[in-house]
């Protein structure tokens, strides 16, 4: 079972590369290379903000947890 859950992963994986990669070239061929470098930063910049409040939240669940207060 866990071969199949491998492949499928691999074919998930491969096929999501290939679509980047043909959308990245459609936005350097029609708006340029400078703006695929600022998405590619915006998306950075909202994937570490995503992540640091994802963090503070779990934190925040884990201590609330522990103190016995309630989770909102």
């Amino acid at each position: 079972m866990l071969p199949k859950v491998y492949a499928s992963r691999d074919i998930l994986l491969s096929t999501i590369t290939s679509l980047s990669i043909a959308v990245i070239g459609l936005i350097a061929d029609t708006l340029g290379i400078r703006m695929v470098y600022i998405v590619g930063s915006i998306c950075i910049a909202i994937s570490a903000g995503l992540s640091f409040t994802l963090l503070r939240l779990q934190k925040n669940r884990a201590s609330a947890v522990e103190t016995g207060r309630s989770v909102s």
